[in-house]
This record gives C-alpha cells, structure tokens and sequence, in this order.
C-alpha cells in the first residue's frame, strides 16, 4: 500500500514538474489539466496518460482510446504520429501527440472525444500543451 502511494504521489510531482502553469479546465474532471502552451519542439497539443493504482490500467479504455485514434486518422485522412512510451510494471503507458497536420477544429472535435472517452476515470490523465515527461 505504501508504494501504491508513493508511485501516485510521484507521479503527481513529475506532471507538475514538467508543466509550471497548470489551470483546470472548465470541465467536473478533475483529471484534465491545461497548460499555457509553449510553441517548440517539446511541446504536444495532448498527453494521455494511462496510470494505475495497484491494479494496472484500465485496458478496456486504452484499447477504447488507441481506436478512437484510428477513427480520427481514418475521418480526417491524417495521421497522428503518435508517441507512446509505456512506465512502469503495471502497463502504464504516455501517449504524446503534437497534431501538428490538424486544425483547430480537428483538435477541438478529437478534445471533446477524448474527455468523452475519459468520463470521470481516475485512471487517465489528460494534459494539453504541454512537454512528454517520460520520453526517452
């Protein structure tokens, strides 16, 4: 138990290491976060981040995210590249998109899928523009 709260307190350090200016969304889920964003090459528009709490993820809801994705490509005809880097022993993994082929609107329209998605899941932290903390 005692490393179960270690790992989620470690966790919640590195995200705000890695993102000084962090303001809730206007959103009921706590779990959202947006950053001011800085426009560079370690900036991603999102990073999703599927974390556990002793249990693994929820894979039920990464495989649900990874084919939202897909469907995204497959309406807009561009891709996402995609970065994904997995942590822990649990599954955890970080999937960081830039999007940069996206508009606006695009990015909006998949915004509003992806809290959809998340619903109110401790289990998945959605960051906006903001760097990939665990890339190697």
């Amino acid at each position: 138990m005692k490393k179960n709260i270690l790992f989620i307190v470690l966790a919640i350090a590195l995200f705000g290491i890695s993102c000084k200016t962090t303001k809730k969304t206007n959103t009921n889920n706590s779990n959202i976060t947006t950053e001011n964003p800085k426009l560079d090459e370690n900036t991603y528009r999102f990073v999703v981040s599927f974390i556990s709490i002793g249990e693994g993820i929820d894979t039920k809801l990464n495989e649900d995210f990874t084919k939202l994705m897909a469907d995204t490509e497959g309406k807009t005809k561009k891709k996402m590249n995609a970065e994904n880097y997995s942590r822990g022993r649990e599954g955890e993994i970080q999937y960081c998109l830039k999007l940069n082929d996206y508009t606006t609107k695009e990015k909006d329209t998949f915004l509003k899928e992806i809290k959809s998605l998340i619903g109110d899941s401790k289990l998945v932290i959605l960051t906006e523009n903001c760097a990939c903390t665990n890339k190697k």
